[in-house]
């Protein structure tokens, strides 16, 4: 059994359900589709059916979906968090740490230890609530005396991959927040840029 606090819902294998449980249990059609991270093809879901997990002293129900293929069984964060499975006192996995590790570690593969961190060959993909009317504010200007710190800190932002230009039309656009940072040491101003939220 895996526990997976990622998962919203509770899944099972093919195989498994079959010498657990195939004669049985009373199975629906699925009210849902199921992705495996990073994927877009659907995992085939073929059935759902509700049981009675306990663990411990405590026991909750909950819907349980058969995956069409050999796979572990996985608890979700719902029933996860219902039974109390993770909470303190109680050791899942053990993952004994010290400096030296981490520093050979660090050694070891520096060029993963440099700059921002970035996965590479994937694009995310936004899940958009089609019945929201898009927004899009109206622009801001950015205070005289700020202009050149948002352009530095754009500049940089654009150089390190971590936004790109977008030359048309989209039908959501949000203004920068800026906070300026007085820098500890220097008597210098760092500046950050957020999305604002607001209309």
């Amino acid at each position: 059994m895996v526990v997976d606090t990622g998962s919203g819902k509770n899944l099972i294998g093919k195989r498994l359900f079959n010498s657990l449980f195939k004669n049985s249990i009373k199975l629906t059609p699925p009210d849902r589709t199921f992705y495996a991270c990073g994927q877009e093809t659907p995992l085939p879901c073929s059935r759902s059916f509700k049981a009675e997990i306990t663990w411990k002293n405590k026991m909750t129900e909950d819907d349980i979906y058969v995956i069409n293929k050999d796979v572990d069984a996985l608890l979700g964060r719902k029933t996860i968090f219902t039974l109390q499975v993770l909470n303190k006192g109680v050791i899942v996995r053990t993952v004994m740490q010290s400096p030296e590790k981490f520093q050979k570690l660090v050694e070891e593969f520096s060029p993963l230890f440099k700059g921002l961190g970035q996965i590479k060959g994937y694009s995310h993909r936004v899940t958009v609530d089609k019945t929201v009317m898009p927004v899009a504010q109206a622009l801001r200007r950015v205070p005289y005396h700020m202009i050149e710190a948002v352009n530095q800190e754009l500049d940089k932002m654009l150089e390190q991959d971590i936004i790109e230009e977008v030359n048309e039309g989209t039908e959501w656009v949000s203004n920068i927040l800026l906070t300026p940072k007085k820098k500890k040491k220097k008597n210098t101003t760092e500046m950050r840029l957020f999305r604002s939220e607001r209309g």
